[in-house]
């Protein structure tokens, strides 16, 4: 509960099980008034519509490599905040239709409590998980509104082709019915996972979190568990689990690319390739990057490129950028959108390993081999140290000396 209640109201208790008449699923809520001295409770109840096959099975979410799946538990409502006279609760269903069918899926809803004694539902929408992997389950459902009426909703989602991980989806109080953003990772998974300590039940996150920055009251933090490396074992089993959060600021929710990607070409490039549908006053996207283990959405990332934009456009136009500096280790990227009159949007977030250090040191082939007359070297350590790159013949004469000095940690050093 944010602010004021109405009247003598103390709280709302709000329910969803898959309640079904056979064709439409029902959502209670108790209100409760007085609860600290005369309490009394006031039940309602409103048709979703056909949005549940709660005749069907509510399964558990697959997992990239391995067949045993990840708990999703049940379509119990997990989470629900009143706030400017209005109660939203998010939960999971089995869709009937649509590309969601027969995946487990997140759902939320929104309830007018402007006249206590005749709520009414107002919006509801599902939290798709397609454009994340085919196939994509999305389950445990947290959610946070702002003083704007600006919401915010985090999730896990996992499938046959991604590990578990935590992601967020989100909406504007301007957009549309039943509209939220593609989601966007707060955390990829990076291994599968199985741990069921003997019980036959992979649990998974259901005890995520999402809430408003109270210094700003628009801000929102999200906080979750993915799936980390595998380790530890214990009765056979091995997966390993972590948590993140992340913030999201509110610029973050509006911002819409129908593709962006990275990709490893070899050691120190990584390619970015994005696509805008239509473009507005479109003056051109500035690349930051980061690395990638890093806890908080908008911090530390620097830029390191820029492209111009097309302006203004009704067809879909695609750019590529190739950052030739980038290191060993995990890295993630965001563009900076800017206007022509000077207002940006950020993009998500997108994360690439480029490989680690194994041993503390790459040394990687020459090139070209043979060579004549000269030929380039690359090189990388794990931590900042003095460093010294020694070229001998083959009876061990030294030959060279192409680097003597302090080297980066992570950077790749190319000598000749």
């Amino acid at each position: 509960m944010f602010g004021t209640p109405q009247s003598n109201v103390g709280t709302f208790l709000i329910a969803y099980s898959g309640l079904s008449d056979g064709t439409n699923e029902y959502v209670n809520v108790v209100r409760v008034d007085n609860p600290l001295s005369a309490p009394t409770f006031n039940f309602q109840q409103f048709s979703l519509g056909n949005i549940d096959n709660t005749t069907g099975a509510y399964n558990n979410a697959p997992q990239l490599g391995t067949p045993t799946l990840i708990a999703t538990n049940d379509r119990r409502s997990l989470n629900a905040v009143w706030r400017n006279n209005s109660l939203w609760s998010v939960f999971c269903i089995v869709p009937p239709s649509g590309v969601d069918a027969g995946q487990v899926t997140a759902h939320w809803v929104r309830i007018n409590t402007t006249t206590l004694g005749s709520l009414t539902l107002t919006d509801q929408g599902n939290i798709g998980g397609e454009s994340i992997a085919t196939g994509c389950f999305t389950f445990f459902p947290s959610i946070a509104v702002n003083s704007s009426n600006d919401v915010c909703i985090g999730f896990s989602a996992s499938a046959a082709t991604i590990y578990p991980g935590a992601y967020f989806t989100g909406r504007v109080s301007s957009d549309p019915a039943g509209f939220t953003i593609n989601p966007d990772s707060v955390r990829r998974g990076r291994d599968y996972y199985i741990r069921t300590f003997g019980s036959g039940s992979n649990r998974w996150g259901d005890y995520s979190g999402s809430c408003v920055d109270p210094a700003d009251d628009q801000t929102f933090y999200v906080f979750n568990q993915y799936a980390f490396t595998r380790g530890t074992p214990f009765g056979g089993e091995d997966g390993r689990w972590a948590t993140a959060f992340g913030v999201v600021p509110i610029s973050v929710l509006p911002v819409e690319l129908s593709l962006f990607t990275a990709k490893v070409l070899r050691s120190g490039e990584i390619k970015l390739d994005w696509r805008t549908e239509t473009e507005v006053s479109n003056y051109g996207f500035e690349v930051e990057r980061t690395k990638a283990n890093f806890e908080f959405r908008n911090s530390n990332f620097e830029k390191i490129g820029f492209l111009e934009g097309h302006g203004n456009s009704n067809s879909p136009k695609d750019y590529s950028f190739t950052d030739n500096s980038a290191g060993y280790g995990q890295y993630s990227y965001r563009l900076k959108q800017i206007d022509t009159d000077g207002q940006f949007e950020y993009s998500k977030v997108v994360e690439v390993d480029a490989g680690n250090i194994p041993n503390g040191f790459v040394l990687e082939q020459n090139y070209p081999n043979p060579f004549n007359p000269s030929t380039t070297i690359k090189f990388a350590i794990a931590e900042t140290q003095q460093a010294k790159l020694i070229i001998y013949d083959v009876l061990g004469n030294e030959l060279a000396i192409p680097f003597n000095g302090i080297a980066e940690g992570g950077k790749i050093y190319e000598v000749e």
